[in-house]
């Protein structure tokens, strides 16, 4: 992460806002690098704003919080170097489970200004900072053992904006200031430094240096260039034939190219955000295959100083930046209806030194420095809370809870559904002995066992989701079940009256309260009880209304009130390509079946087919009707044109 440079004056505790500089004090304090801030502290606990932003104070702890650059690490915590003003010293914060921590990385002489903050892949942290006291370059980093500290450059004064990034072996390369755009990377063999641009005929380049290394591992860098006062774009590569550098100037248009930030898409492309001091304007540039595009993206009051850039999964740019005007954090973001922005923080003067990170879920974190009290601050946006247990709430049950067996007792809640996933916990509450509650688990079915038969046991179950606030739901009703005594046969009788038993039926007889034995099957249209069925050509396994005389698919009739249901107890059956209605066809037995008179008047004992009448069937004529499949024999007469009498059904 590069870390830019700053561009300040004096200031004393008091003073809300920074003077409006002309342009010519602009471009005669930009080469000078006047010194850092001077403020007071104060303690701040961390809020939340009516924007959900959460701003915390990390260090308050004399003068703090300049020259910030922000990583985040695998597991989403912040890491933070930063400039402590008060001593001189070069400082790293960082946050894990057990909340923030501070130290001082080197206190040798002045050093700390325009540090660059990378973490390595096994998230340790490495820094590159000016020695203002030599004029150096320093590299800090640590590892296993602690602390490493070198100088990695001291030809001259050197140091100022620099910017820093690990290749691919966790090697580092740094761009940064020394009267010319100068590039240095390490490798096996050691140090090595080119440098990128300097002016002919004088004048100075490389200023708020921005790097980032493409997937081959060659460097690209934005930088600031005066006395031209342009956004520059440099790429440098190596080959056998030695570097190549090209240099474009990106925008040409007033005193444009401060506090720059430069990101790589995934196509390599480069993405620019930066500051246009004629206009105090914030400004963003990219590239893609058609060339170079330019756009403001803010231009309200005086805005656009230390920006910060990251572009989002989706490539659309995010910026974190300073409202000198308000003396606020701004931050913008494109997405695919345009531009939006929003003031962050605007409690005193805030928002120096932003350094944006997107954690991976797309929100935006920022550590930037509160000039009002001197502290080093950082804010971020999280995922709205999950206040919403899951559903249903109350917990209701599939099944309730019943013996297995003479010490056990499972039950099953219905399913519940929250997107962050649930756990059920079933809570035995008698205190019959042995009884136990089952814990938080992932299952929705628990058994208890080591009950004592004879016992009775009571059951209750809720269920809460995975999100950190662990949302519970209400208790379900309370159910009671006693293990059975003498055999671990499942047997019994719910207080709806269904009776439920894991083996077979043995006896010498079996009476319902109804006369028909009845199958699930699937049909093509609506049918009721007491329609003649048949099966339906066009739906190959399907049945319709028997709709022709004497018809030879005739199957069965649909029950009114079966004594016996084979299959499936689902309303709906998947067969084939269909999923259709289904409906009960009475296959043996008397049942309810609708009659015509178009055969002639029906008496008891009269065979009964199809007749022309959808779903109705008519007397039997051998004289007047060619073969057919019978539909059963007529057990009452009928009465008039049409209706509906018992019918004794017989094989077809």
């Amino acid at each position: 992460m590069r870390r830019e440079g700053i561009m300040q004056i004096h200031r004393l505790k008091g003073c809300n806002k920074w003077p409006v500089f002309s342009l010519f004090v602009l471009l005669i304090l930009l080469p000078a690098l006047i010194l850092g801030q001077v403020v007071l502290a104060d303690w701040q606990v961390e809020t939340i704003n009516v924007l959900g932003w959460h701003i915390t104070t990390v260090d308050s702890d004399g003068i703090v919080g300049g020259y910030t650059s922000l990583e985040l690490d695998a597991s989403g915590y912040p890491h933070i170097s930063y400039y402590d003003e008060t001593n001189g010293d070069l400082r790293y914060a960082w946050k894990d489970g057990a909340g923030w921590h501070i130290t001082t990385v080197d206190s040798a002489g002045i050093v700390g200004r325009y540090t660059s903050l990378e973490l390595d892949a096994s998230g340790y942290p490495h820094i590159s900072y000016e020695d203002r006291t030599n004029g150096d370059l320093k590299y800090a980093w640590k590892d296993g053992a602690g602390w490493h500290i070198t100088t990695v450059d001291s030809a001259g004064i050197v140091g100022r904006y620099t910017s820093l990034e690990l290749d691919s072996s966790s090697y580092p390369h740094i761009s940064y200031y020394e009267g010319r755009l100068k590039y240095t990377w390490k490798d096996g063999a050691g140090w090595h430094s080119h440098i990128i641009d300097w002016p002919s005929g004088g004048g100075i380049a490389g200023l708020f240096t921005s790097l980032e290394l493409d997937a081959s591992g060659f460097p690209h860098i934005s930088y600031y260039i005066s006395p031209s006062s342009d956004l520059r774009y440099a790429y440098a590569w190596k080959d056998g034939a030695g570097w190549h550098i090209h240099i474009r100037g990106v925008d040409l248009d007033g005193v444009v190219g401060g506090y720059t930030s430069l990101k790589l898409d995934s196509s390599g492309y480069p993405h620019i955000s930066y500051h246009n001091y004629t206009n105090g304007d914030l400004k963003y540039a990219w590239k893609d295959g058609a060339g170079w595009h330019i756009t403001t993206v803010d231009s309200a009051g005086i805005v656009g100083r230390y920006t910060s850039l990251e572009l989002d999964s989706s490539g659309f740019p995010h910026i974190s930046y300073y409202d000198e005007a308000n003396g606020d954090l701004r931050y913008a973001w494109k997405d695919g209806a345009g531009w939006h922005i929003t003031t962050v923080d605007s409690a005193g003067d805030v928002g120096l030194d932003t350094s944006l990170e997107l954690d991976t879920s797309g929100y935006p974190h920022i550590s930037y420095y509160d000039a009002a009290n001197g502290d080093l601050k950082y804010a971020w946006l999280a995922e709205p809370e999950d206040a919403t247990p899951p559903t249903p709430d109350p917990m209701t049950w599939s099944t309730a809870p019943h013996a297995t067996g003479p010490s056990a007792i499972e039950m099953t809640a219905t399913t519940a559904t929250d997107p962050s996933g649930v756990e059920y916990y079933f809570g035995e509450t008698s205190g019959s002995p042995g009884g136990t509650d089952s814990g938080w688990q992932d299952s929705p079915s628990y058994t208890d066992t080591g009950l004592q038969e004879g016992t009775q046991y009571s059951y209750r179950v809720k269920a809460r989701d995975k999100s950190p606030n662990q949302n519970e739901t209400g208790w379900s009703s309370t159910e009671s079940a006693t293990p059975s005594m003498a055999t671990a046969a499942v047997f019994r009788v719910t207080k709806e009256g269904n009776v439920y038993a894991d083996g077979s039926f043995y006896g010498q007889s079996f009476e319902t309260g109804s006369a028909d034995v009845a199958e699930w099957v699937p049909v093509s249209e609506p049918v009721e009880p007491g329609d003649v069925l048949e099966l339906d050509p066009a739906n190959p396994h399907h049945y319709h209304k028997a709709r022709g005389a004497c018809s030879l698919l005739v199957a069965g009739v649909v029950s009114t009130e079966p004594g016996v249901i084979l299959g499936s107890s689902s309303p709906t059956l998947d067969i084939g390509p269909w999923t259709l209605d289904s409906a009960l066809l009475a296959l043996l037995g008397i049942v309810p079946v609708k009659v015509t008179d178009e055969g002639g008047p029906i008496q008891p004992g009269d065979l009964l087919v199809s007749s022309s009448t959808p779903g109705h069937a008519m007397r039997w004529n051998p004289d007047n009707c060619s073969p057919c499949d019978l539909v059963g024999k007529a057990l009452e007469p009928l009465t008039d044109e049409r209706g509906v009498i018992l019918v004794l059904l017989m094989s077809h």
